[in-house]
């Protein structure tokens, strides 16, 4: 609770710093807050339309021509935001170290900050799908009302790898290094660019022991079958994230003071 009226006290901080990491990208532009949405807009564009015609294969279930582009962006989607807050949070700590020092600023008030920006970028990057989805004539109807939820999800379970990360990449700066490679395997090891499918049967048990492969699950069943995400897939995400946010805000709180003196 004491912790929860820190951040209380602080909001204004938090929103503050939010705003200036946005005006700081925008700054001397002509075309200003429109290249939130230009950028997205282009890399979905570019999968949604030319991979298409690349992969133009139906899949179960998607009464759509375009249904390899659907199930692509989607993933993309999901992956945008869950890597962005992995690697925000990765280097939170190093990147301020200055203003940590100099401000009596509760230290759990910077993943805020990092989620916030985060989640502006992925507001953009939804609307662009959902444009690309009207052109590919894909109309998810209701279920864009689970978009919060699965949004939430992907948070808790970024959050907890990325703080836990960043909280030792204060110490260990090779975590810092190594990580990037790290998501390079996520990525490759999740269906993303590529269905379950394809995969041979006796190799599946390995991708459901993968937290990410349910959470891209959940965003597959709203995005593109319009169907509301598996329980299971919700329960297991939920306790992985859950373990995880644990493990890091116990590092946090015993490792803060060692953390100021590192840093």
């Amino acid at each position: 609770m004491m912790r929860l009226k820190q951040l209380w006290l602080f909001r204004f901080f938090i929103v503050s710093s939010v705003k200036n990491e946005l005006s700081n990208r925008l700054s001397r532009s002509k075309l200003g807050i429109l290249w939130l949405g230009i950028a997205p807009m282009l890399q979905v564009a570019i999968f949604a339309f030319i991979l298409s015609s690349i992969m133009s294969s139906k899949l179960p279930g998607v009464n759509n021509t375009h249904a390899y582009a659907l199930y692509l962006v989607t993933g993309i989607t999901a992956w945008s935001l869950f890597s962005d807050i992995v690697m925000r949070l990765l280097t939170l700590y190093v990147d301020n170290a200055p203003l940590i020092k100099k401000m009596s600023i509760p230290i759990v008030a910077f993943p805020l900050i990092s989620i916030g920006s985060a989640w502006l970028n992925h507001l953009f990057l939804l609307f662009s799908v959902m444009i690309v989805f009207f052109f590919l004539d894909h109309n998810i109807g209701w279920m864009i009302l689970w978009i919060p939820f699965l949004t939430l999800m992907t948070t808790l379970l970024a959050v907890g790898i990325g703080l836990t990360l960043g909280v030792l990449n204060v110490f260990i700066r090779d975590v810092g290094q190594m990580m990037p490679i790290m998501l390079q395997f996520g990525y490759w090891f999740t269906p993303i660019v590529y269905t379950i499918s394809i995969i041979p049967e006796r190799y599946h048990p390995y991708f459901l022991v993968n937290p990410l492969y349910h959470l891209f699950s959940m965003y597959h069943n709203v995005f593109l079958y319009k169907l509301p995400p598996a329980f299971s897939s919700v329960l297991i995400v939920a306790l992985v994230a859950s373990a995880l946010l644990f493990i890091a805000f116990g590092l946090l709180a015993k490792a803060k003071n060692e953390m100021m003196e590192v840093l």
